[in-house]
């Protein structure tokens, strides 16, 4: 990578899921779901690299929230897989 180019993710997007629990055998997913509860009465919550969004589901379920931003490189393969609303 050099200068200002950006990774991109899209071509791993649709396995990425899979292969994150895995290879760290759900690590991840099980550290960010522990974590939650500290997000529970947070007015805005800010998912950095999100990956395929799969935390946005559970944000909704354990969280009032009165803004959720997401940011991820492969954003546009995550809003049409991962559609939100509250």
């Amino acid at each position: 990578m050099t200068g200002s180019q950006n990774p991109n993710f899209d071509q791993v997007a649709s396995i990425y899921d899979l292969s994150k629990g895995m290879l760290l055998c759900g690590a991840i997913q099980r550290c960010q779901y522990h974590h939650l509860p500290l997000l529970k009465n947070s007015k805005k919550i800010l998912v950095i690299g999100g990956g395929t969004g799969k935390i946005i589901s559970r944000i909704h379920q354990q969280c009032e929230f009165e803004e959720l931003t997401f940011v991820d490189s492969s954003a546009p393969w995550t809003r049409a897989k991962n559609p939100v609303s509250k």
